[in-house]
């Protein structure tokens, strides 16, 4: 009996992966038709049957799942025990759920109500769990018929299917590109590059596509993701996936031949009215940074650079020829006004996007500025401070909250900092009369202590300036908290500090100061470390501070003469101390 309903219940299976998003029925597999193998006995399963099925049936199973295969059509035509007729029925699945049901001209036959579900493979291999526990004998041959069209479905599914494989080199950076999100368009598959650039994806049907690369460092560079067209065709030849290089933007955008040089970078853009947001042809942006020549054995010298180049009919600016590893002001211009001074650096990639937007008359109305900084960890910060660049500044609330009204409109330069906090800076776009809210969180500072641990409470800093200021040692130069009052910047507060010479900073109005270093043959300059109440510090932050701001300022010209806690033997330079009302 069991031989003449198993020969009676012959099967057709046939199964074919397909792509999420396509509208139609895709084309089926070669029909294979399937007879099953009479049984020698009647009655139920054997032990050693239901095992040597069940084993057969796990590893169809794992293989199976390695395909990641989550959205199919497949089609079966059986008798007797089946819940569909006898002609064939395509049941379509995605991500495991039966959802539609055709007959095999594509009409469909009503929603796929249950058992259907018993039917994807998901549930054909879900309900062979149930064999060991299967005596009757009419449910034997279900069991040994489900678990037959399992064994030939898994060998079938690759049929016109393939694995995508390939590299993604990013010729910016002359490196393969690791840890890029890469997919395909109108498929859910997503894979990542391991460190050689390589990537895989598994179940794509043949066909023409467009494969997508994404990765921080693209955005970086105002690439953001890349789209490139192509064909698939379910072998395995790698596909080779390639960036476009500086010199091939150069060519595109410049208009001549890369020279490499150290002004070599391209930065790119537009302009737009921030108020319209309409593109403005014609504006101007004026770029400006600073180029390290060596004079000598023993010097060096910095010369100001600058370029000015105009926009578009799109308000498109292409900027070619800047420096790639000085940090660069730009600054929009449009009819009579202007946005502010935006600072940008340029990665390895030596290419990088900056948009500016200006307010045009008389829509010029001021903004104001509201936000809160917080750690990374979403820590309220507190007794920072926050500036806008040409506009006001001030000092972060307990909460972490703050507040800078009278802003120019436009893009403007915003900095944050906090103590024991990394500072940052970012462009901001302001609408005349509108508010900004403006979210920021700061990650800690790396700082190396020195050999010599310094503990103490802040106002032990101020005590301990004012016992070297009485000292009168003549190894450093002092400045007390009346004489900085009665100056107009800190830039005239350094400059009455005799041995040091006020050379322009990376942010093109700022300053830095340099100390003669006669261990060079008394002709060459230092870098002296900088110190803001206590901290080791950059000049970026010093320029967010007033006179009224300052109660003390300490220059000591030679590294022999700081004082132990602030000395790095690695400088070989002296230092710039600068004590805060804030340590009151």
């Amino acid at each position: 009996m069991a031989a003449a309903a198993a020969a009676a219940a012959a099967a057709l299976l046939l199964l074919t992966a397909c792509r999420a998003s396509a509208p139609a029925r895709p084309p089926l597999e070669r029909e294979t038709p399937v007879r099953l193998p009479p049984r020698d006995v009647t009655g139920a399963l054997t032990q050693a049957h239901r095992d040597s099925l069940l084993r057969e049936l796990g590893e169809h199973r794992q293989a199976w799942r390695a395909r990641h295969i989550d959205a199919y059509w497949i089609q079966v035509a059986a008798g007797c025990f089946c819940p569909w007729p006898s002609t064939p029925a395509i049941l379509e699945v995605r991500s495991g759920v039966a959802v539609a049901l055709r007959d095999t001209s594509g009409k469909s036959m009503g929603k796929p109500h249950e058992p259907w579900s018993l039917y994807t493979v998901e549930g054909l291999f879900d309900s062979e769990a149930t064999l060991p526990f299967l005596t009757p004998q009419s449910r034997s041959i279900v069991g040994v018929m489900r678990v037959s069209l399992l064994l030939l479905l898994v060998p079938q599914v690759a049929l016109g299917q393939g694995a995508v494989i390939g590299t993604v080199y990013d010729s910016l950076a002359h490196a393969p590109l690791r840890d890029a999100d890469v997919w395909v368009r109108g498929s859910e598959r997503h894979a990542q590059t391991d460190r050689y650039g390589r990537f895989r994806l598994d179940s794509i049907a043949s066909g023409h596509y467009t494969l997508f690369v994404s990765h921080p460092g693209l955005d970086s560079a105002g690439l953001f993701t890349l789209a490139v067209p192509v064909d698939i065709t379910g072998s395995d030849s790698p596909l080779s996936v390639a960036t476009p290089s500086l010199a091939t933007l150069w060519g595109r955008r410049c208009g001549q031949e890369l020279m490499m040089r150290s002004d070599s970078g391209l930065i790119f853009g537009f302009v737009q009215d921030v108020k319209t947001q309409a593109h403005l042809a014609g504006a101007g942006v004026l770029l400006q940074w600073l180029r390290i020549v060596q004079t000598g054995p023993t010097n060096v010298q910095t010369q100001p650079r600058q370029l000015t180049v105009k926009t578009d009919s799109t308000g498109t600016y292409y900027a070619c020829g800047v420096a790639t590893t000085m940090k660069i002001g730009l600054r929009a211009y449009a009819q009579r006004d202007s946005s502010g001074l935006i600072d940008l650096q340029l990665g390895a990639r030596g290419v990088g996007r900056q948009d500016l937007t200006v307010a045009l008359a008389p829509a010029r109305e001021p903004a104001v500025l509201r936000g809160q900084a917080t750690t990374l960890e979403q820590t309220p910060l507190w007794s920072g401070r926050v500036t806008v660049r040409e506009g006001g500044t001030t000092v972060i609330n307990d909460d972490g909250t703050f507040t800078i009204r009278g802003v120019a409109p436009g893009t403007q330069w915003v900095s944050v900092q906090a103590i024991g906090r990394a500072p940052t800076g970012q462009a901001v776009d302001f609408r005349p009369g509108d508010t900004t809210w403006l979210p920021v969180a700061l990650g800690p500072v790396a700082v190396t202590l020195a050999p010599v641990r310094v503990t103490g409470q802040q106002s032990r800093l101020l005590a301990d300036f004012e016992d070297r200021r009485r000292a009168g040692s003549g190894l450093g130069y002092f400045r007390g908290e009346e004489e900085i009052a009665a100056m107009a910047t800190v830039r005239s507060v350094l400059s009455s500090v005799p041995s040091i010479q006020l050379v322009r900073g990376r942010g093109n109005t700022d300053f830095m100061v340099l100390l003669s270093n006669p261990s060079v043959g008394g002709r060459g300059w230092c870098a002296p470390p900088l110190y803001i109440d206590g901290f080791l510090a950059d000049w970026d932050q010093l320029h967010t501070y007033t006179p009224k701001d300052l109660v003390g300022v300490e220059v000591y010209p030679r590294a022999a003469s700081v004082p132990v806690q602030y000395q790095q033997v690695s400088s070989g330079c002296g230092v710039v101390l600068i004590w805060t009302k804030y340590l009151k």
